[in-house]
């Protein structure tokens, strides 16, 4: 895997194009993104989820308060990698480009059942700031295949079934209302409301047309990709610090992400990015 990142950076350095693989190293990440080589996420680019981010950024779902998802499945059991590394990319890539805000922090509890250093069962909590959090289950030991993603907002909810090619997405109208008052929030005044279900159509195509497509619009118009290097980059750092966490006993990694409010999309939610320190990418692909 090495070589083959240090050939695609020679590629790019000699103006050649490439779509690259995920690297399990985060100094090796940063040399990708120092080239110019893009991720290998199809995620992000599947007709459902380019549903979900034009719904968000267009407010249907309000305020974004918190995702859950779940993927578990009963194997592969993996050799070098733990469940986090062999699931949870999916998943951080499509809320990375959905929610469009740096992490802030990260915890993550994980267990072995087979070898002591290869958990097959992981929780990942993913602390955006501004009450937004994402929490993620990945397994290797259900005896059942899950696929799904749950983005809860002060308006409405949305369910993605990754396993549904049918309904893909659903749309709920259920949630809480606040009362706007000062004496209805001292006195926690909620009301549940119980509307619509919403199944929006979902265009078919397979995500990994979509991505040709969008690569050779970037080759011959010069532009920056969906799933650039900073997106693998920082998908990479969330993983790094979700294995530390689990050998720290669940504790709390900080993410250094630099600072700002808001994210650009209207959202309100976490720390806007900044495109990132040069400084800080020529640091670690140095070592």
């Amino acid at each position: 895997m090495l070589l083959i990142i240090d050939l695609a950076v020679e590629a790019i350095a000699g103006s050649g194009f490439i779509q690259a693989l995920r690297t399990p190293r985060l100094s090796k990440s940063a040399s990708m993104v120092h080239a110019g080589v893009p991720s290998n996420s199809l995620t992000a680019f599947g007709n459902p989820v380019r549903m979900i981010r034009k719904f968000i950024d267009e407010g249907v779902l309000g305020e974004l308060y918190y995702i859950d998802s779940i993927r578990i499945n009963l194997g592969l059991f993996q050799r070098d990698v733990n469940v986090i590394w062999d699931l949870a990319p999916h998943d951080l890539s499509i809320i990375d480009h959905v929610v469009g805000c740096d992490a802030r922090s990260i915890s993550a509890w994980g267990c072995a059942h087979t070898d002591s250093e290869i958990e097959d069962i992981a929780y990942v909590n993913v602390d955006f700031g501004e009450r937004l959090m994402a929490n993620i289950h990945v397994n290797w030991l259900s005896p059942v295949k899950v696929r799904q993603m749950i983005f809860a907002g002060s308006k409405k909810s949305l369910i993605f079934n990754e396993l549904n090619s049918t309904e893909p997405i659903k749309i709920y109208d259920r949630g809480i209302d606040v009362g706007t008052s000062a004496e209805e929030r001292r006195r926690l005044l909620v009301n549940y409301r119980s509307g619509d279900i919403w199944s929006p159509q979902v265009e078919a195509g397979e995500a990994l047309g979509n991505v040709v497509r969008h690569f050779a619009d970037c080759i011959r118009e010069n532009k920056t990709p969906i799933s650039d290097g900073r997106l693998g980059l920082r998908v990479v750092r969330i993983l790094e610090s979700a294995t530390r966490s689990i050998r720290a006993q669940g504790g709390r990694v900080v993410l250094n992400n630099g600072n700002g409010n808001g994210n650009g999309n209207g959202h309100g939610n976490g720390h806007a990015r900044s495109g990132g320190s040069e400084a800080r990418l020529a640091d670690l692909a140095r070592r």
